[in-house]
């Protein structure tokens, strides 16, 4: 993904993102740098990661890599916390709430890459126009956890901590985020093939 399309997509899904997690968060959320910057560096790490998976992953520079590795590279890009995660979040005294600055960092990062996937899926016309619909009206379906008899907890909410403890033990990777994506993508389609018959 070039610079070019990267702001695209930043314009179309990540800004809406952002806007809608500060606008509706039960904290006080600000971004930490100016939204040109966190953009500009979102993309700065994004290439970074791409290079550096492309080189570890002996992939040719003309080789394309599938929507699942793009939505992963988007998500470790998102949440690389080098200078601290991207918000900062306070409750209503002011005073900082650290651990939720993980978690609304990592929700984001999360929605924006379920966005992005479900672009690529929308746009891609090698895909059967009856699945692309599907995921038009019904986006990405999450599965249902058969272990929690809470409903208080679902599939993106458990999945946003394993991967913000993946972070802490430096664990966080391109395969495992893109692995995640692929079977939900794929737990999507098996959505579509029963609601078909």
């Amino acid at each position: 993904m070039n610079e070019k399309k990267f702001c695209e997509i930043w314009e179309n899904i990540a800004r809406k993102e952002i806007d809608v997690m500060i606008a509706f968060s039960k904290h006080k959320v600000k971004i930490r740098e100016s939204d040109k910057n966190f953009r500009d560096n979102t993309f700065s790490r994004y290439e970074a990661e791409r290079i550096n998976f492309r080189g570890k992953n002996k992939i040719e520079d003309n080789d394309k890599i599938d929507r699942h590795k793009v939505a992963a590279l988007f998500y470790v890009a998102f949440v690389d916390k080098i200078n601290g995660y991207s918000f900062i979040t306070f409750d209503s005294e002011n005073k900082r709430l650290l651990d939720a600055d993980s978690g609304i960092t990592h929700e984001t990062a999360f929605n924006i890459s379920v966005g992005i996937l479900e672009s690529f899926i929308s746009t891609d016309k090698e895909m059967d126009e009856s699945y692309r619909n599907y995921v038009d009206n019904n986006g990405i379906i999450e599965p249902q956890l058969i272990c929690f008899r809470e409903k208080k907890t679902g599939y993106k909410r458990e999945t946003i901590k394993q991967l913000i403890y993946a972070q802490k033990e430096n664990k966080l990777s391109i395969p495992l985020v893109a692995n995640m994506f692929f079977s939900l993508e794929n737990n999507t389609l098996l959505c579509h093939k029963i609601e078909k018959k």
